[in-house]
């Protein structure tokens, strides 16, 4: 029998963002939800990627050499740049809330990126945003 995605977490995914709904199932099918506490590092800089993110709630900063360059709402996703293209991360990202986050790794996010050529598009529409603003 196939599993069924969490029905939590498709209800988090469809509230902070705009993805299909056959990604949202994907990724609450592939993620770990955790919750992670205020001034937590969630990844850090110049560091190998292991794990990308979809912030469900809370706020996080995002800093290179340790000085703030965006701050980030639910809805997006950051340490994907640097797991899809096997690199460092280029940031560091702290929670300046209490966070739930979607933490998903490198074959599960390469599977939905392989799947879903929209979503696709859309990471790296905000990846070259966020990499031309730093």
């Amino acid at each position: 029998m196939a599993r069924k995605p969490d029905p939590e977490i498709v209800a988090a995914l469809t509230q902070v963002t705009d993805f299909s709904r056959d990604v949202i199932s994907a990724m609450a099918l592939a993620g770990t939800k955790v919750n992670i506490p205020e001034r937590w590092s969630v990844m850090s800089e110049s560091t190998p990627a292991d794990m990308a993110y979809v912030l469900l709630s809370g706020e996080v900063e995002v800093r290179v050499h340790r000085e703030p360059v965006a701050t980030l709402p639910p809805g997006q996703i950051f340490g994907e740049i640097a797991l899809l293209s096997h690199s460092l991360r280029s940031a560091s990202v702290v929670a300046t809330s209490p966070i739930t986050v979607l933490r998903l790794d490198a074959s599960s996010l390469q599977k939905i990126v392989d799947d879903h050529p929209d979503f696709a598009a859309k990471l790296a529409e905000g990846a070259t945003l966020r990499q031309s603003e730093s």
